[in-house]
């Protein structure tokens, strides 16, 4: 019902949040135990593997080596769309 009205207004936070509540409520041991599985079968599966087992590890805290780099941004391009902006404005 919430998704529902979600989906037919314009998207408001209200019935968003709504939405998101009811469907916690709705199965979240379901989830819980499916994701707690999950993550102790990956755990197991790296037993003998210390290398495996620390990057399972990582993945599980959600720590990432890397920070994610975006494709075709850079300085320059921020700097010409900046001037950009402030040509229009002036």
């Amino acid at each position: 019902m919430f998704e529902r009205r979600y989906r037919q207004t314009t998207h408001s936070n209200p019935h968003r949040h709504s939405w998101i509540e009811q469907t916690r409520r709705k199965q979240p041991p379901l989830y819980a135990s499916k994701q707690n599985q999950y993550w102790e079968d990956k755990i197991s599966s790296s037993r003998g593997n210390p290398s495996r087992l620390w990057t399972n590890l990582s993945a599980v805290l959600r720590r990432e080596k890397t920070t994610p780099v975006t494709a075709g941004l850079d300085a320059e391009g921020f700097a010409r769309a900046f001037s950009a902006k402030l040509e229009n404005v002036q």
